[in-house]
């Protein structure tokens, strides 16, 4: 039998007090923590709701799962107990713009301070969020971390994105036919190689008309041509099913390439 939000709730933190002593828990809501650290002021509201889906999605690997995300808890207190941004490890994320809303809402009468984080807009759909990228977290920049940093604000964006390209090359791979690809790149920053211009420029995978991407996961990006009324319907059909299972979802508006960058695709 499936653990109830609550229990799952009562076993993550079981397995993170067992794993880090000095972290003190204290149970919000079921699926929402404020977890502090023995003398520091660092405080971190924690939403388990994206760790009770996957292990509602795969329920024999609970314990990994758990194991998964409680590393990366520790490591959330490890990251800023270090001075500064490693400017090498930034990188942008994607994400639709209910994800920001959310995140204010989240933040809603709570009486910690939350800096917001950095971001810039995309199109009408999308904005372009800053993290520094470690072994098991991202750490999202704010202004303040920006003031600290070397380069300036107007740099950001250019600099996040040869990183993220560096760290991802020799990853990206390609599969599929007849008009209709997918490209993955290790799970985590499939959606950010839509930012790459250089690899769309010039069509350089074989599709039906205009380039039309989908990314309806973070570890999903799917290709096909705007002329393509199968492969068009294919990649719809395909996002729908992956939202539905996995916590990690984005959009399903699909975008068309345009003008040096991609734009909502209203076809």
């Amino acid at each position: 039998m499936a653990l109830s939000p609550n229990e799952f709730t009562g076993y993550y933190v079981a397995s993170l007090k067992q794993a880090s002593p000095t972290l003190e828990v204290e149970v919000v809501h079921e699926l929402e923590l404020k977890v502090s650290e023995e003398g520091s002021e660092n405080q971190f509201q924690t939403f388990l709701d994206n760790a009770y889906a996957a292990y509602m999605n795969d329920q024999e690997a609970r314990d990994e799962i758990i194991e998964q995300f409680v590393a990366s808890q520790i490591e959330t207190f490890e990251m800023h107990k270090r001075p500064g941004i490693d400017v090498d490890r930034i990188v942008p994320i994607v994400k639709d713009r209910t994800w920001m809303q959310a995140v204010l809402a989240s933040m809603e009468g709570n009486s910690a301070e939350f800096p917001t984080p950095l971001f810039e807009d995309y199109n009408s759909e999308l904005q372009v969020f800053f993290a520094e990228d470690s072994e098991h977290n991202i750490r999202y920049l704010n202004q303040d971390n920006i003031d600290s940093l070397p380069i300036s604000r107007e740099e950001l964006y250019e600099v996040a994105c040869k990183n993220l390209k560096k760290m991802l090359d020799e990853n990206i791979e390609i599969s599929g036919s007849d008009g209709i690809y997918m490209l993955t790149a290790g799970g985590n920053y499939e959606t950010s190689l839509m930012l790459f211009n250089s690899l769309w420029r010039g069509n350089f995978l074989e599709v039906m008309g205009r380039t039309v991407i989908s990314i309806p996961t973070r570890d999903l990006l799917l290709v096909t041509g705007s002329d393509d009324e199968e492969g068009i319907a294919r990649i719809r059909n395909v996002a729908k099913q992956a939202m539905a299972d996995t916590p990690y979802s984005v959009t399903p508006v699909l975008f068309v390439w345009a003008d040096g960058k991609f734009e909502v695709f209203e076809g």
